[in-house]
């Protein structure tokens, strides 16, 4: 069985790249993406995170959506750059309601311009604290 989660080579200690695939449970969840993403922000205060949305997705368990959403309201906050890639119309209504909570740089991307979101996101450069 493969995962629904795989992290892409381009993560870094700064920024986890993530594509999503088929029915995200939590297992999946949890081990690719929350325990990844909290532990960038634990080391740096602050995290970006890419999400690539595949052809095949087909959504969020209902526990893995519940998690996914406690871990906007733990640490979205802390969030600087976020880049959605072929995102569901649902995710983007999502984060626009989120926005008095993320502050972060937001981008949309079709799935066309996937290398496009991958360089926007390798461009970052943080400001110093």
């Amino acid at each position: 069985m493969t995962n629904a989660i795989t992290i892409m080579p381009e993560s870094t200690d700064t920024t986890l790249f993530v594509h999503l695939h088929d029915t995200i449970g939590v297992d999946d969840y949890m081990q690719f993406f929350d325990a990844p993403v909290r532990a960038i922000q634990q080391k740096n205060g602050w995290y970006n995170l890419l999400v690539f949305y595949d052809r095949d997705f087909k959504g969020w368990s209902e526990q893995a959506a519940a998690l996914s959403f406690k871990c906007i309201t733990d640490i979205g906050v802390t969030a600087r750059r976020l880049a959605y890639v072929s995102p569901p119309d649902q995710r983007i209504l999502l984060m626009k309601m989120m926005r008095p909570i993320i502050k972060a740089e937001t981008r949309y991307f079709n799935l066309e311009d996937l290398d496009e979101a991958i360089a926007w996101m390798q461009a970052y450069k943080p400001e110093a604290q």
